[in-house]
């Protein structure tokens, strides 16, 4: 993934995207979690990116939580980010209700 192109970074931002969320349907969870996972990665490493990844990172810790790995779940919860009030708010409720859990 390093060294390519902004746009290539983009494209395979997308395909990682639609390859995880597909597998998520299918009902593959650690697949999904590879893939969605690795889109996560992407966007860190392209910041001009204009994909909000929070849906990701929620449904991410969602599939660490489903298969009991708390604090992975926590991980991805603590990198929504704040600049949007909304979801950053939804992973503090997700990350409480985590820890009531364990």
């Amino acid at each position: 993934m390093d060294g390519l192109p902004p746009p290539a970074l983009g494209t395979l931002a997308g395909a990682l995207n639609m390859v995880g969320l597909q597998l998520k349907q299918l009902g593959d969870q650690l697949g999904a979690e590879k893939y969605l996972g690795q889109f996560v990665t992407v966007l860190e490493k392209n910041p001009g990116d204009e994909r909000d990844p929070a849906k990701v990172l929620m449904m991410l810790s969602q599939l660490a939580e489903e298969r009991g790995d708390f604090v992975q779940a926590q991980t991805w919860l603590e990198k929504v980010d704040e600049s949007d009030p909304q979801a950053w708010f939804a992973a503090q409720l997700k990350r409480g209700h985590l820890l009531g859990k364990q």
